[in-house]
């Protein structure tokens, strides 16, 4: 079921810290197609060993992209 970007509070101004508001997020970005997932006992924080991602179609031009 879709959930638009618009649902979550996200912190906001230069002192969230201090005043702690939060204010819906704007529009999302890009449109989730598709997802795999999986389920584990452990908590896995870097899976970049333990799933094969494939090669982009494109190559970043970011500088200090790895995967260039």
């Amino acid at each position: 079921m879709p959930c638009g970007a618009e649902n979550f509070n996200l912190r906001i101004g230069p002192n969230y810290k201090k005043h702690g508001k939060k204010a819906p997020s704007n529009s999302s970005l890009y449109e989730v197609v598709t997802m795999d997932y999986f389920s584990a006992d452990k908590v896995y924080t870097q899976l970049g060993h333990i799933v094969d991602f494939p090669e982009p179609k494109h190559k970043s031009t970011r500088p200090g992209n790895s995967r260039n």
